[in-house]
C-alpha cells in the first residue's frame, strides 16, 4: 500500500513538473486581437506550420496589402519567432518555481582493518526552509510570465507598425518612381521638339541647353527613384523574413486615402498611448516581481540552505542505526545583508525605469 502511494505521489508530482511552454501564447493572441491583430503563430515544426507556409505563399502570390504583409511578417518574421521563446522561458521558471528541490543522498562507507569489517553511512536531506516560500517564489515567476506576454505582444505590436510604416513607405517610392518616369518621358519628348527646331534655326542654342539639363535631371531623379524603391522594398522583405523566389511579390501600386478627420484621430491621444501601451504594462509588472523578490530576499537571506532529513549508519558488526538529520548554515559571514541589498537595488531601479517610461511615452 505504501509502495503505491509512493508511486501516485511520484507521477502526481511528474505531472505538475511538466512544462507547456507554448498555452502563454493564447493569451499574446488574445492581447494582440484585442489591438487588431489578426493571428499569430509560433512554429514548432508542427502540421500547423505546412499550413502556415501554404497560406504565405498564397499571400505572396497576389498582390499584397500592407494588412497582408503585416499578416506574412507575424508568420515569417524569425526575430519574432525568438521572441516567443521567451515565453517557453518564462513559462519554464514558472514550473520550477512550484515544485520542492531534490531531496540529497548522501553516502559513506568505510573499512575496518580491525575485524575485516566495513561500516557505512548515508543520509537523506531536503531542504525545508525553500517549501514555505514555494507561494511567493510562484507569485514572482507569474508576475514575469506575465511581463514576458506584455513583452512579447509589445513585440508584435512594434513589427506590425514597422511592416505597415514600410509597406507605405515602398508605395509612395514607387509611385514617386512611376511620376518620374512620367517627367522624364516628357522632358525627353520636349528635348527631341527642341532639337528639331533648333536644326530649323527656330530656336535659340541656349533653349536647346535648358530642355538637354531637364532631360539630364529628368534621367537622375529616375535613378535616384529607382534606389529608394529598391531599399524600401529590400527593407520590407526583411521584416516579412523573405529571400529567394518569396521576393518576387507584388503590391498594391496605390497609397490609401488620409483619413477625413485627422483631429478626432488625435483627440485623446496622449492618454489612450499612456493606458494601452504594453511596454509601460510589462514595466509595471516588472516592478511588482521586484517587490515580491525582495519580500523573498529577507527572510530567505539568512538560511537560504537549512536542510532536514533523516541519517542512517551501519556499524562493522553489521548493526544500523537511523535518526533524523538537520543542517542549518551558521550566518558568521554572510547574513543575507548582499541579497538584501542587490534585490532592494533592483526594485528602486525597477520603479524608477518605469517612471522614466512613463515621461517618455507621454513625450513621444
Amino acid at each position: 500500500m505504501a509502495t503505491k502511494t509512493l508511486v501516485a505521489l511520484c507521477l502526481v508530482l511528474n505531472a505538475c513538473a511538466s512544462v507547456n511552454a507554448r498555452a502563454p501564447l493564447e493569451d499574446v493572441g488574445r492581447l494582440a486581437t484585442e489591438r487588431n491583430i489578426k493571428k499569430v503563430h509560433w512554429r514548432g515544426a508542427s502540421e500547423a506550420d505546412a499550413a502556415v507556409d501554404r497560406h504565405v505563399r498564397g499571400l505572396l502570390g497576389s498582390r499584397l496589402t500592407a494588412d497582408e504583409a503585416v499578416e506574412v511578417a507575424l508568420f515569417n518574421n524569425r526575430n519574432l519567432q525568438a521572441t516567443y521563446e521567451e515565453l517557453g522561458i518564462a513559462q519554464a521558471e514558472l514550473v520550477s518555481a512550484g515544485l520542492l528541490p531534490n531531496p540529497v543522498l548522501d553516502v559513506e562507507t568505510r573499512l575496518f582493518k580491525a575485524g575485516g569489517g566495513f561500516g557505512a553511512e548515508f543520509g537523506v536531506v531536503q531542504n525545508f526552509v525553500d517549501a514555505f516560500f514555494i507561494p511567493l517564489r510562484t507569485k514572482v515567476a507569474e508576475a514575469g510570465l506575465e511581463a514576458a506576454k506584455l513583452r512579447v505582444t509589445g513585440e508584435v505590436m512594434e513589427l506590425s507598425g514597422q511592416v505597415r510604416a514600410a509597406f507605405y513607405s515602398l508605395q509612395a517610392a514607387e509611385q514617386t518612381l512611376a511620376m518620374r518616369r512620367q517627367v522624364r518621358t516628357a522632358t525627353e519628348s520636349a528635348y527631341t521638339l527642341t532639337r528639331r527646331l533648333r536644326a530649323a534655326g527656330n530656336v535659340t542654342e541656349l533653349d536647346l541647353a535648358n530642355e538637354q539639363a531637364l532631360y539630364e535631371q529628368s534621367k537622375l531623379d529616375v535613378r535616384a527613384s529607382e534606389l529608394s524603391a529598391l531599399r524600401a522594398r529590400e527593407r520590407l522583405n526583411s521584416l516579412m523574413g523573405l529571400w529567394g523566389d518569396q521576393t518576387k511579390w507584388t503590391a498594391e501600386p496605390m497609397l490609401p486615402p488620409l483619413p477625413e478627420d485627422e483631429d478626432a484621430l488625435s483627440e485623446g491621444l496622449e492618454r489612450r498611448a499612456v493606458e494601452k501601451s504594453l511596454e509601460l504594462a510589462a514595466a509595471r509588472k516588472g516592478v511588482e516581481r521586484a517587490g515580491m523578490s525582495l519580500g523573498l530576499a529577507r527572510p530567505f537571506g539568512v538560511f537560504p540552505g537549512a536542510e532536514l532529513g533523516v541519517s542512517g549508519e551501519r556499524e562493522p558488526e553489521g548493526s544500523w542505526g537511523f535518526g533524523p538529520a538537520l543542517a542549518i548554515p551558521l550566518p558568521f559571514f554572510n547574513q543575507g545583508q548582499p541579497a538584501i541589498a542587490s534585490a532592494r537595488a533592483a526594485f528602486r531601479s525597477a520603479a524608477e525605469r518605469y517612471t522614466a517610461l512613463a515621461v517618455t511615452l507621454r513625450a513621444q
